[in-house]
């Protein structure tokens, strides 16, 4: 397989779950979200590893350093609201209130 296929299928594999991912966070139950978010996170990272990895062997070690990294801030700084709102913080610290509802968020 050449570069420009495999590059073809990287961003129509990615552009799908960008999609995906949009609408989990977006429409899915609060329930299934907190359920299911790692497992996302995860597997997002897993994917985008695989496709780092075989394009450019010599990423490997970016990858492992990180990937991993990347995937703690996520898990570290998003809080699912009771109302249903996914929240980001700024990378290093969670949002403390929902933006929709006010409500004080917990871990």
């Amino acid at each position: 397989m050449s570069e420009q296929e495999t590059f073809a299928i990287f961003v129509a594999v990615m552009g799908t779950l960008a999609i995906a991912q949009y609408f989990f966070f977006e429409r899915a139950p609060v329930n299934f979200k907190r359920q299911w978010r790692p497992w996302v996170i995860v597997g997002n990272a897993v994917v985008f590893s695989i496709f780092a990895v075989v394009m450019v062997p010599a990423a490997l070690w970016m990858v492992v350093l990180f990937v991993p990294i990347i995937c703690w801030l996520q898990f570290r700084s998003t809080r699912i609201c009771s109302c249903g709102a996914t929240l980001y913080g700024n990378g290093f610290s969670p949002p403390a209130f929902c933006q929709k509802c006010g409500a004080k968020l917990t871990n």
